[in-house]
């Protein structure tokens, strides 16, 4: 348990923003999900670094991203979204915390989570990490009485997540990572009821802002005693005011239903590939664990500001390291699994595997790795005490099934 820590130092930093801010992040218009039959979801990397090169847009740069996040390339991810975009201003970044502390953000934002009836958290969408965080919350809020998880990245077009107990890949666009896969999995097979909220045929991002917060709205007007928990993306968590979109999706919410949400933000105090994308009050922090800065011990002031905006909560997630050649936190939650010496075709090779009760033809991995030859330590992170079935392919499209039980 990370004991309470006072974190005496006051810290002006102006330094060059390489990367925009999360308002102009968020794309305007939700994404297609039937561009999803067009779409190569998990490739080999030096498809995706092909694709790449014949692309070097912004939006090139996103999808590429995406396709490395969904393929377990964290650090390669994290790396290709930070160079996607050029400096673009100086950002000064002050606040005094010495009458702040430091305290363990789960417990922390369970028990303030307690106190309402809706909480809004967001995600950078090529960051698994953010994913893995909402999944360890859900069944603590669970007995807390949370019953509804509304994700931005659901189709309205697809409602078999529900009985399947499982997400496929006509699910969502965002939800084909395997770690917001497994965020599904775990919130049906926990309770809840999962539900999309993305509004169809919008055409500019206030009208999508607007349809959001209407779509959750008819959640609390069919159960007014719901208790809900929302995960969106970058600044659809704002409950001010934000450029071209007026009010962001929580700020309409508050609007249409007097309710005042618990607001926990992911993306700021999190890790880049650069350092110089980084919060620099995100590098003055330096925990073991998954923390929150208190204002001793109760929620932020409004004075609290980082990239110009308040939550609730801002959630600082501890560096990744490497373990078994993946993040160290998968490891936290997931067993370890190596393979390499069980290939019997061609290398490099892209593994998936599946619960073996789930239809491997339209579920959504549990995990999903490239290993490139016989020595290679890379491991599969999977659930533990499940039956899976793994499907092994070259890039010559040889394929090689593995079933095994998982203690």
């Amino acid at each position: 348990m990370l004991k309470t820590t006072t974190y005496l130092v006051i810290l002006t930093v102006s330094f060059l923003a390489s990367c925009e801010s999360a308002e102009e992040r968020t794309e305007s218009t939700p994404i297609n999900h039937f561009d999803q039959q067009k779409r190569v979801i998990y490739d080999f990397s030096s498809e995706i670094e092909k694709r790449l090169s014949s692309n070097t847009t912004d939006y090139g740069n996103d999808n590429a991203a995406i396709d490395y996040a969904n393929v377990g390339a964290y650090f390669k991810a994290l790396e290709i979204f930070d160079h996607s975009y050029p400096p673009v201003s100086d950002r000064q970044v002050y606040f005094d915390s010495s009458n702040f502390n430091f305290l363990p953000a789960i417990d922390y934002v369970v028990k303030e989570a307690s106190k309402n009836q809706v909480v809004i958290i967001n995600e950078a969408h090529h960051v698994p990490y953010h994913r893995f965080f909402t999944m360890l919350l859900l069944k603590k809020l669970r007995a807390k009485g949370f019953n509804y998880f509304g994700v931005e990245t659901l189709s309205e077009y697809d409602g078999t997540i529900q009985h399947k107990k499982y997400p496929t890949m006509t699910s969502g666009y965002y939800s084909t990572e395997p770690q917001y896969g497994n965020l599904l999995r775990k919130a049906v097979n926990t309770g809840y009821e999962v539900f999309s909220y993305e509004p169809n045929g919008v055409v500019d991002g206030m009208q999508r802002e607007i349809g959001q917060a209407k779509n959750i709205k008819k959640i609390l007007d069919k159960n007014p005693d719901a208790k809900i928990l929302i995960h969106c993306g970058y600044a659809h968590l704002y409950e001010g005011e934000v450029e071209g979109w007026g009010k962001a999706m929580a700020g309409r919410l508050t609007e249409y239903t007097g309710i005042d949400p618990l607001t926990i933000d992911q993306v700021e105090l999190t890790e880049h590939f650069c350092k110089d994308y980084e919060n620099p009050f995100f590098q003055k922090m330096n925990f073991k664990q998954f923390t929150v800065p208190a204002n001793n011990g109760k929620k932020l002031p409004t004075s609290f500001r980082l990239d110009g905006h308040n939550s609730d909560i801002f959630v600082f997630h501890p560096r990744t390291k490497l373990k078994f050649n993946r993040p160290h936190w998968l490891f936290d939650y997931y067993v370890p699994r190596f393979i390499s010496n069980e290939v019997n075709i061609p290398f490099p090779v892209l593994v998936k595997a599946f619960v073996s009760t789930e239809d491997e033809n339209v579920a959504v991995p549990v995990d999903v790795i490239e290993i490139n030859e016989r020595s290679d330590s890379t491991a599969l992170a999977l659930i533990p005490k499940t039956s899976y079935k793994v499907i092994i392919e070259s890039k010559d499209k040889q394929k090689q099934t593995l079933e095994f039980v998982l203690e």
